[in-house]
């Protein structure tokens, strides 16, 4: 009777161990490395949306990312609406973001919203960025990211998905803040 017991009980612990292996883990647990931050341009009139963007670049505090969720904290009461250059987005509250793919950068099976590659989503916003044009290295498109353009007033997701790992789902948060009652940034 005792070996039947520890024979079961050993089995027991088989099973629970090999459950424990399977569990599911999160998506974002694929993803190491990615990254945010605020992407500001430094000379509007090379922008079709000119000041209006610019302002709303500047009521955008703060943008950081975790377990995938970014959350961007911004005057939201403050920000312009304004058209986007593609009709059909409408009128929004629109800003700019930099996403960072890490080591994923040279992945060619990286896709972004299940079509772009990182070369795709980088076409029309690489010159806007680099370094030359916008005079500081700190706001220039860097070599693994690319350009998210997001609404304050309607914030969405975008998700990222390549061979052997879960497509990752990144939520957009957009937290109003109030705004400075200095007028200055802080």
């Amino acid at each position: 009777m005792r070996k039947l017991l520890v024979a079961l009980l050993a089995l027991a612990m088989v099973f629970a161990f090999a459950s424990c292996e399977n569990e599911t883990k999160a998506p974002y647990e694929d993803w190491t490395g990615i990254g945010v931050r605020i992407a500001k341009h430094t000379n509007p009139s090379e922008l079709q949306e000119g000041a209006e963007c610019q302002g709303n670049y500047d009521h955008v505090k703060s943008a950081t990312y975790k377990d995938g969720v970014i959350t961007v904290e911004a005057e939201v009461d403050s920000m312009t609406p304004y058209n986007s250059t593609n009709p059909a987005q409408g009128k929004h509250q629109w800003f700019a973001l930099f996403i960072s793919v890490g080591e994923y950068a040279d992945d060619e099976s990286l896709k972004i919203n299940d079509s772009a590659t990182l070369e795709q989503a980088r076409q029309g916003d690489t010159d806007k960025y680099e370094a030359v044009v916008t005079g500081d290295a700190d706001k220039a498109m860097a070599e693994d990211e690319f350009v998210l353009w997001a609404k304050a007033d309607e914030p969405g997701k975008i998700k990222l998905s390549r061979e052997g790992a879960a497509t990752l789902e990144l939520q957009i948060k957009v937290v109003n803040v109030p705004a400075d009652a200095s007028g200055e940034d802080a």
